[in-house]
């Protein structure tokens, strides 16, 4: 793969495994979704739609599921109060990521300070140039087509010198294609490969320049 001048980076499922958070953690915003339902969802959307909370930004499960407004804020709300009182782990390959040329942008979805909170634990503000949390009402691919923008004006980037690698090809894939950047799927365990995103890998080391496939 040829070298780019700048490579954005998702998080969750990307740099780490959200697995690996805790349901302990998410707890309060589970229940409140639970508590707050009050008849709107059955009981199998409502399952569901708490999985999803693990793959997908609140924003975009409550519209994709059709949460109450009320549901929403109070979900939104009980994220002010998540701790993480343990050590978050990336991705074993994560640390060759230094061996990837190009400007390192980070680019994630969700509460604010939830994020923050996952950065801060993992300990990987310093691997990046600039760090970008798309925070608002619009959904995590509109979300991110401005931040891409943004960067590409910053920095005075033209679409195919900036490489975007992620898991979620409804969100950072769809905004990559979407400004005609080039887009790498990543096939993290459990990711599901999508032909949308124009190249897959199964691991960053697969990004590094020279590299070998054995497999």
């Amino acid at each position: 793969m040829k070298k780019f001048e700048a490579v954005i980076y998702d998080l969750d499922d990307t740099i780490f495994p959200t697995k690996t958070i805790h349901k302990e953690v998410v707890k309060p915003v589970l229940d409140a979704i639970v508590k707050y339902n009050e008849g709107t969802l059955s009981e199998a959307s409502l399952s569901d739609a708490l999985s999803d909370c693990y793959k997908h930004s609140l924003r975009d499960v409550a519209v994709m599921y059709g949460f109450t407004r009320k549901m929403y804020e109070k979900a939104l709300k009980a994220f002010s109060y998540l701790k993480i009182d343990y050590q978050l782990r990336t991705y074993p390959d994560y640390t060759c990521i230094g061996q990837i040329p190009g400007l390192r942008l980070l680019v994630t979805s969700g509460y604010t300070s939830f994020q923050n909170l996952k950065i801060s634990n993992l300990g990987i503000a310093q691997d990046f140039e600039e760090i970008f949390i798309h925070d608002n009402e619009k959904s995590s691919f509109l979300g991110k087509v401005e931040i891409f923008r943004h960067i590409q004006e910053k920095y005075n980037l033209a679409s195919e010198d900036v490489l975007v690698i992620g898991d979620n090809p409804i969100s950072e894939i769809a905004a990559g294609n979407e400004l005609k950047m080039n887009t790498v799927q990543i096939l993290r365990e459990g990711v599901i490969k999508n032909e949308s995103a124009k190249n897959h890998i199964q691991n960053f080391h697969e990004l590094i320049p020279d590299h070998k496939n054995t497999n």
